[in-house]
């Protein structure tokens, strides 16, 4: 296993704490304007539409979709054969996409992915986690309330998304039964 010198992480840790973090700002459309020189990249915001599109699909068909936008608190349980179950929840602006599997009598999410509902057109990924621990948050509020993300983990979670998202309804999620549901 390849492991960083310890200078090394300190430097990476050190680099966050002193505003890696990139400011975000949102226009009325939907889509972000960074206050970053243009050469770092696209928006942060670009192309998350698809995981919203996928779970309001999935939902739609299970005639749950209007629970899930209209109650402030939502969570349901989908199962679908020969995967496993999909749990989607919601608390307020904050949404948890989570596959999760049972180790010795414990929930074990693989992955579980976090966004948040800012109203506009998009879900802002915020932070995942896998089940080796693996744990990252591209996205956060600073002090003031202003959205602070980091370009490449944010840039890693929109790919991740949108190819979950494209597996979600490959896998027939839309078609799956609803083992819990609670809003």
């Amino acid at each position: 296993m390849l492991r960083a010198p310890i200078g090394m992480l300190m430097k990476r840790e050190n680099s966050l704490r002193l505003g890696f973090f990139v400011p975000l700002q949102l226009c009325a459309r939907g889509d972000t304007k960074q206050t970053t020189p243009p050469e770092q990249g696209e928006s942060p915001m670009k192309k998350t539409t698809t995981m919203k599109t996928a779970i309001e699909k999935i939902l739609a068909e299970l005639n749950q979709l209007d629970a899930f936008k209209h109650s402030e608190s939502f969570a349901i349980k989908i199962e679908n054969e020969g995967y496993m179950p999909l749990s989607i929840e919601r608390h307020g602006k904050a949404i948890t996409i989570t596959h999760y599997f049972e180790q010795n009598g414990d929930l074990v999410p693989d992955p579980d992915l976090e966004f948040v509902d800012l109203g506009q057109e998009d879900w802002l990924p915020v932070a995942i986690q896998h089940s080796n621990g693996f744990y990252i948050r591209a996205a956060g509020q600073d002090e003031n309330g202003n959205w602070r993300y980091k370009p490449r983990a944010m840039k890693d979670l929109q790919r991740f998304s949108r190819m979950w998202a494209r597996n979600l309804l490959a896998q027939g999620f839309a078609r799956g039964s609803i083992a819990y549901s609670e809003s």
